[in-house]
């Protein structure tokens, strides 16, 4: 111990020994040989920490860090080990050049240890080689999945395309039924013959309904359907479900009740269309599956604030009910309350997937309280935006009922490739006194066009030779003609509207039609005066 302090206390002191020239029998040549040598590895010791850590300070995230560190101070060192050597020729510090060799091969020990530590994770480390074999297995990976995204857009769009074949070919001949029915329905029958009519009628709106059920859900599940945000009138939402179901109702002599809660805000914001098919699905469930009894239709207000409002719709009914066991299958597609359930009471077991889905697309909850031989209560809570401007007042929109407008002047053309369907519109438009021009396909509507004035023209989509598109564009871009144009459409999705419109038609009528839509739109588009 006394010599360890004697050591330290006399560490630069240089008096106990010559310079280093002066030991043994240095020839100039051999003495800067030594020098030399010694500087110049110094400096490649002091070059290598000083890319080591420039190269740590731009690799942040490399891995083993403290290894490389580690080496940073042993190479250093070792590099003073030999500055001091090469200075030790002037200045005998061979105390400090102990020191130093002393520190250095600690460090170098520190070293050692902690490569035999980290070197098991260090030969995990991936090479370049692997790196390019990765890298190359990722662009296999990737092309694949390309491939699987390219397969299933595929997939989708042939998807989409059957389901707008589907809903052509079955809307094209349902139009004619439903029309058709609805004349004859107009006419002097039997009373036998009139309940014929209505059992055509309700057969065909039925399949009606299952085919939007299906479009609804394909549009659900591609992300593609969308809500509008138009002022409501929910008390006369209510009431128009009360008159569309009245007749049912009475049939199986229930008890059909609507309330609205008063504290509802006038003006909310929200889809019409959307709503009443939400709730159209709920009741016509709830009178389905209820054999005597009532069903209560009420809308109440949950909670208010400066820019929403939350509204509780609930339909109440005496039915069946539904075991707890079976309450969220009912949500599921293609599922039923029970086995037994389609086949006494039919349906497809897609309107409550749809509902769910619709009212969970505009953030809101749907809910089911039932047991069997105890009804069931559905209910739906939806927020509804204000309309921004406090105090907006919001004008209902008024029909005007067919027959008071004087049709006897306008010129018509009707473009439609189904025989059934012309006939259809020819008997409709001659009962209103308008002139009637037909044509099967586009090319037809072009040349007619170009030869006569019309006030309108309601033009089929999909036809033979050239469809509606494609000639209203003709129409509006080479003949410079400004003549509204309606689609006549037995493909309902969506975006055909916006199709409809990018196009140049100025209105949409899906297949199947009421004659009250094809009058609606003449009174709209035709520029018309009243009967008198």
């Amino acid at each position: 111990m006394h010599q360890v302090i004697d050591f330290f206390q006399r560490l630069f002191e240089a008096k106990s020994w010559p310079p280093r020239w002066y030991c043994g029998q240095w020839t100039d040549f051999h003495g800067w040989l030594y020098i030399v040598s010694d500087v110049a590895i110094w400096a490649a010791y002091f070059a290598i920490p000083v890319f080591i850590f420039s190269f740590l300070k731009k690799k942040k995230n490399i891995p083993l860090p403290t290894i490389f560190w580690l080496f940073m101070a042993f190479i250093l060192l070792c590099g003073l080990t030999h500055i001091v050597d090469a200075a030790m020729f002037w200045f005998p510090y061979y105390r400090v050049n102990a020191l130093f060799r002393f520190v250095t091969g600690i460090v170098s020990w520190v070293t050692v240890i902690s490569l035999v530590k980290v070197f098991p994770e260090a030969i995990k480390l991936k090479t370049s080689a692997d790196f390019e074999k990765e890298l190359e297995e990722r662009k296999k990976i990737e092309e694949q999945l390309l491939a699987a995204k390219e397969m299933a857009e595929r997939s989708e769009k042939a998807k989409e395309q059957f389901l707008a074949n589907m809903s052509h070919e079955i809307r094209t001949p349902m139009n004619a039924i439903i029309g058709f029915a609805q004349l004859l329905d107009g006419t002097k029958l039997s009373e036998e013959q009139q309940e014929y009519v209505h059992v055509i009628e309700k057969a065909g709106n039925n399949l009606i309904v299952v085919i939007n059920d299906i479009l609804d859900l394909a549009k659900i599940e591609a992300g593609k359907m969308q809500f509008e945000s138009t002022p409501l009138d929910i008390p006369e939402q209510l009431s128009g479900l009360r008159s569309l179901f009245a007749v049912k109702a009475e049939e199986k002599g229930l008890e059909l009740k609507v309330e609205t809660d008063p504290a509802i805000p006038e003006g909310l914001l929200g889809d019409g269309s959307r709503l009443s098919q939400i709730l159209i699905n709920l009741v016509s469930n709830a009178i389905k599956f209820t054999p005597s009894g009532s069903v209560k239709i009420r809308a109440e207000l949950l909670d208010e604030q400066l820019s929403q409002a939350w509204v509780k719709f609930s339909v109440t009914d005496s039915g069946i009910g539904i075991s707890e066991d079976r309450h969220e299958a009912i949500f599921k597609r293609f599922t039923q309350a029970a086995d037994h359930t389609s086949g006494k009471y039919g349906g497809t077991g897609l309107g409550l997937t749809i509902v769910k889905h619709m009212v969970e697309l505009q953030h809101g909850t749907v809910e089911v309280s039932s047991a069997p031989g105890q009804g069931s209560v559905f209910s739906v809570i939806l927020p509804f935006p204000k309309p921004a401007t406090i105090g907006m007042n919001i004008e209902p929109r008024t029909a005007e009922g067919i027959g008071t407008h004087d049709l006897s002047e306008l010129r018509v053309l009707v473009v439609e490739d189904n025989e059934v369907n012309r006939k259809l519109m020819q008997i409709l438009l001659r009962e209103w006194g308008v002139c009637t021009d037909f044509a099967r396909n586009g090319i037809e509507a072009i040349s007619k066009v170009q030869d006569e004035v019309y006030d309108l023209v309601f033009m089929d989509i999909q036809m033979p030779e050239m469809g509606g598109y494609q000639a209203t564009r003709i129409i509006r871009k080479r003949l410079g003609l400004n003549t509204p144009i309606i689609a006549l459409s037995a493909h309902a999705m969506a975006e055909e509207t916006e199709k409809s419109r990018l196009a140049g038609m100025d209105g949409f009528i899906a297949k199947p039609f009421r004659k009250e839509d094809i009058y609606d739109m003449i009174v709209r588009f035709a520029g018309l005066k009243h009967a008198s």
